[in-house]
């Protein structure tokens, strides 16, 4: 699709390009190309040409006016097409006027970097360790330093780890970063209570069962080849991975660049979470703390099952190889909470050092916002949830506003937890599949569906199966299926 205007766009009088950043908005699919000036009022893009197109904001929503091809009559007479640049979201919206008059296809422009989902990509955590602020500890160490018998009184700090000159801990991130892409190392992540805020782990006894844990991982084999699938694990320890008290001024710096960027090693799909969630004697629960409950949270908004472990459960008898050990020990996934509900939550926990409880707050809503702004799969597979937590999904997902999954087999929410999501679903104007067996919604449940289904203009399948419905659950969802024009064999009900 090419822009044809009629003439060269002038530049505003008295400004100046300060950027040109070639690609960094994105359009349906097209590159455009940006440049702010100096009074932040005015915007240049480019579809498809190199005459730019200057749009002058001046604080308000403004239109340029232009001609394009219309898609709609190849060859034919061009188009117009007008922008306009909403300053406040840092959106542009575009429209096409065909030949027959009609304005149509509007469409919204964002900055490429907020189409990129921080979670279901690399980059992201190759930025965090670039600057070398943030680093990940080698699994293959951990398992030495344990077989040596050096680390009896717990693992040594960040800044300790650095002056080791025997066996390198650190992973480079130019070399992990390659390692990992073609899969032969996997990232891990801890979520660990600490002791104490002086030493997460003084006696080292946590430090002991993961090294045994990182040697059964290390040890699991492909079925086919019996080769170990991964040579090596890279681990978000945050003792070891962020600089620790007393830091230097430069250090200081640095921890708080990296601490900015702790929900990124939970969140990430391509991440392996390990939760230490059976704590040492004298050690407040897991359960009561305040770092764990924001990690366990928010690693299992996307995570699959088998990344997603804890280690609580591991039984020495039931789990003699990492295989077993994924079997018995996959964690329970906490609802995502809107923040408030999240604030709120975290003034009933422990934290060691207290002025935490108010960055743990703001790392949750960050990450909170870009999950709204991406996720696209959202599962609810938790056979302990019920009424509350569906309520409380019911408060989230209007605000995971890229949804186009909801898969909530297994979460037995019956039909009093339908009747309070069925509303929040139907906002969901991306959302096209819903699975939804074993739940109990009953008829009651299956009413309350079938009356938002209308509005639910891009479903296109829908899973309830095993839910003991009745005649009148089943008709209402047929009906209203069915009105709706939509494919019967995508409707499997029982």
């Amino acid at each position: 699709m090419g822009c044809c205007g009629s003439s060269a766009p002038v530049t505003p009088t008295g400004t100046e390009i300060l950027e040109l950043d070639a690609g960094a908005w994105e359009c349906v699919g097209i590159p455009m190309r940006t440049a702010k000036y100096r009074d932040g009022k005015n915007w240049a893009v480019t579809l498809g040409s190199e005459d730019p197109i200057i749009l002058t904001c001046n604080g308000q929503s403004s239109w340029w006016r232009g001609r394009m091809e219309d898609p709609d009559n190849p060859g034919g007479d061009l188009a117009h097409i007008r922008f306009s640049a909403d300053t406040d979201s840092d959106t542009l919206k575009m429209e096409r006027k065909s030949t027959t008059g009609m304005w149509s296809m509007t469409e919204i422009a964002t900055p490429a970097h907020l189409t990129r989902d921080p979670f279901r990509s690399f980059d992201p955590m190759w930025s965090a360790l670039g600057s070398g602020d943030t680093v990940l500890i080698q699994g293959s160490w951990v398992v030495e330093k344990h077989k040596s018998g050096e680390n009896k009184n717990g693992i040594n700090r960040r800044q300790d780890l650095s002056k080791l000159v025997d066996i390198e801990p650190f992973w480079k991130h130019e070399e992990l970063s390659r390692k990992v892409e073609s899969l032969c190392v996997r990232i891990v992540a801890l979520s660990l209570c600490w002791a104490s805020a002086a030493h997460p782990d003084p006696e080292g006894e946590q430090f002991r069962f993961i090294a045994d844990m990182v040697k059964k991982r290390l040890a699991h084999a492909d079925v086919v080849t019996n080769l170990p699938i991964f040579e090596n694990l890279a681990m978000f320890w945050d003792w070891c991975s962020l600089y620790q008290q007393p830091r230097t001024e430069e250090q200081e710096e640095g921890f708080k660049k990296s601490f900015s960027t702790m929900g990124l090693w939970y969140a990430n799909q391509y991440s392996e979470v390990w939760l230490l969630t059976k704590v040492p004697n004298g050690t407040k629960a897991y359960t009561e703390r305040g770092w764990p409950t924001f990690e366990q949270t928010i690693s299992g908004v996307t995570k699959e099952p088998k990344l997603f472990i804890d280690l609580g459960k591991w039984d020495e008898k039931k789990c003699p190889t990492w295989k077993e050990t994924c079997k018995e020990c996959t964690a329970a996934r906490k609802p995502l909470l809107v923040p408030k509900t999240f604030w709120d939550l975290l003034n009933k926990k422990v934290f060691t050092d207290s002025a935490d409880r108010v960055a743990v707050f703001q790392i949750y809503e960050k990450t909170f916002t870009q999950m709204g702004d991406h996720t696209e799969l959202m599962t609810f597979d938790n056979p302990t949830w019920g009424l509350p937590e569906a309520e409380a999904l019911a408060a989230t997902m209007p605000l995971i506003k890229r949804l186009k999954e909801v898969n909530a087999e297994g979460f037995p929410f019956g039909c009093d937890g339908l009747i309070a999501l069925a509303p929040a679903l139907s906002t969901l104007v991306r959302l096209e599949t819903i699975t939804m067996m074993r739940c109990g919604i009953g008829d009651k449940g299956a009413v309350a569906l079938a009356k938002q289904i209308p509005k639910m203009l891009r479903l296109k399948q829908m899973n309830l199966m095993e839910n003991k419905i009745g005649h009148e659950g089943s008709l209402a969802i047929k009906d209203a299926w069915k009105k709706e024009s939509k494919d019967s064999e995508m409707l499997l009900l029982s």
